[in-house]
């Protein structure tokens, strides 16, 4: 099967009045179908990354942010299958305002 390169990444800029733990869980996870060939993360000002793998296998950054402005930036090169996903043409379509979402679950939990 033939295979497409995606450039993937992100960008976090925080400002922490106080050293404050953070984890980052951006990478992609351990399911298949897809090759990570490179990956990086930066910081500004440079300070220390710690990786690790959480209970179910994904990929978890740990880092401790310093007092004040800091900014931090993954990006990956990942090779795909050049193909469509698998979708189910029947399927309907759900329009966004009927879509679930954190205030539905709160009415739901706030009744209980």
């Amino acid at each position: 099967m033939d295979t497409r390169r995606l450039s993937v990444g992100c960008e976090f800029t925080y400002e922490a009045a106080v050293p404050t733990p953070a984890i980052f869980q951006v990478q992609p996870g351990p399911s298949g179908g897809f090759t990570v060939t490179s990956e990086a993360w930066s910081s500004t000002p440079q300070m220390r990354l710690r990786s690790y793998a959480d209970l179910y296998g994904n990929p978890c950054t740990r880092v401790v942010l310093p007092v004040g402005r800091s900014t931090f930036r993954y990006a990956a090169d990942v090779d795909v299958p050049d193909a469509p996903e698998d979708a189910d043409e029947f399927d309907r379509e759900v329009a966004p305002h009927d879509l679930a979402g954190d205030s539905q679950m709160y009415q739901w939990a706030s009744r209980n």
